[in-house]
């Protein structure tokens, strides 16, 4: 059976990037709590023409991402980003 990882990318303005941070690390750790055994991540990209950063949440389970947290995920957050987030879904190849 192969494991369901969620990738979630967004942008957010350079002045508002520690605040957007902040929230992400605080629903993520809302989602270790309500998920035990739960791996999430965030990632950081400075964009090069400084106009926008770019931020990357990585959720991951053993036993599959719940289709709660998926929705829960997808939505949350979205007072931050600029473009919207956008929600990728991939299974492990091995």
């Amino acid at each position: 059976m192969s494991e369901v990882s969620l990738f979630i990318y967004w942008h957010v303005a350079p002045a508002d990037a520690a605040a957007a941070e902040a929230a992400a690390r605080d629903f993520q750790a809302r989602c270790r709590i309500q998920y035990p055994g739960l791996q999430a991540h965030l990632f950081r990209r400075q964009d090069g023409d400084r106009a926008r950063v770019t931020l990357m949440e990585t959720y991951a389970c053993a036993a599959g991402v719940p289709n709660t947290l998926r929705a829960d995920a997808e939505t949350a957050l979205t007072r931050w980003a600029l473009s919207g987030r956008h929600v990728e879904v991939f299974e492990t190849a091995d």
